[in-house]
């Protein structure tokens, strides 16, 4: 049954080989680290446990201020990244329109379920729920922490727009929050 499966996932053209792997045992959570091909790179998939231990690393050795900075500069080469990836996906599309075509991204990568975009003149408000950013590190801060998902909508958004755009989360989940909430501003 395994085998019909995995030779109809061949003919669809989107995988060269498909392996099936038997657990050595059921309990255990593997990825056996093959890669996955994301936006046309490779990928891995981590555990939380392991993002969790990254975050909590980062913070330990940078401290707080270092530690946003950190996030948010890889932030901003990944939203960069992936604006370069789908650029022939948003020739057409407006700019709430290539936001929600990111938010869906991210869905599909387990970083977070866009709720909603509102575009006004001069401002964007984007509402995030299930942030994994901020599911790892956990609740209990009394300020905003998801400064990596911050630095993804600026990196996307400034190649997207040829400016360069502030974004602030003035509500998170990891405050206690039920969402995470980003606005985000063009500078100058």
């Amino acid at each position: 049954m395994e085998d019909v499966i995995a030779s109809k996932i061949e003919e669809l053209g989107v995988a060269e080989e498909v392996l099936i792997v038997d657990m050595p045992d059921e309990r255990l959570a593997l990825n056996v680290l093959f890669p996955y091909m994301v936006m046309g790179g490779r990928g891995v998939v981590i555990t939380e446990s392991i993002l969790r231990g990254f975050f909590a690393g980062i913070r330990e050795r940078l401290g707080e201020d270092g530690a946003q900075a950190f996030l948010y500069l890889i932030g901003l080469d990944m939203g960069g990244e992936v604006y370069e990836t789908i650029k022939p996906l948003l020739l057409e599309r407006s700019l709430e329109s290539s936001i929600k075509l990111l938010g869906c991204i991210m869905r599909s990568l387990g970083i977070c379920r866009l709720k909603s975009v509102k575009v006004e003149e001069g401002w964007i408000e984007v509402e995030i729920l299930d942030n994994i950013e901020a599911a790892v590190i956990g609740k209990g801060y009394s300020s905003p922490q998801c400064h990596n998902i911050r630095g993804v909508f600026a990196g996307f958004l400034n190649k997207l727009t040829n400016r360069r755009w502030r974004v602030e989360e003035v509500e998170c989940e990891a405050t206690g929050g039920d969402r995470c909430r980003l606005v985000m501003k063009p500078h100058g």
